[in-house]
Order: structure tokens, then sequence, then C-alpha cells
């Protein structure tokens, strides 16, 4: 999509989120301390440049995004029989 984005995330990620997290395009800040620091940062950085904050799960519009998914899918596969989703906040 050609969108710059910088997650940051605590220093102790797994190097298994971190590297996905790159090949996706996005520009990965390890915060030292936990996932409080991480976020911290993000704000501190948002407020630095400009850009905008978009937190994983405590958004209304991150959840009214995730909450059309089903709809999707009945668009595109009108008569799909099953759906297997993993559920989480990306922690």
């Amino acid at each position: 999509m050609g969108i710059k984005s910088v997650v940051c995330m605590p220093d102790g990620a797994p190097l298994m989120k971190v590297e996905s997290t790159k090949r996706l395009g996005a520009q990965v800040e390890l915060v030292k301390g936990t996932y409080d620091d991480a976020h911290d940062r993000a704000v501190e950085l948002q407020k630095e440049t400009g850009m905008t904050f978009i937190h994983p799960y405590d958004d209304e519009l991150v959840i009214a995004g995730q909450g059309t998914i089903g709809l999707e899918i009945l668009d595109q596969l009108p008569d799909v029989e099953a759906v297997v989703v993993p559920v989480g906040g990306g922690g």
C-alpha cells in the first residue's frame, strides 16, 4: 500500500514477531522495557512526527473494522459454509 508504518515493540518481543512485522514492510522500533513502555514510545512518536497512532485493540475504529470481516467473507464467498479464525489481540 506504500504507507510508512513504525511499530514500537518491547525489546523482549519474540524475534519471529519482529521479523514478520519487518517483512510486511514496517519499520520496527524496539523499546527497552515492557509493552507499556513501547506504547508510551508510540504515543511520543506520534506527537513528535504527526504520524497517526493506531492502538492494536483499544480503538473503536479498529474494533469496527474487525467487526466487518463476516460481511466481507459473505460478500466474497457467498456459499461459504465454515470459517476458522484465530482470536486474540496480537499479544
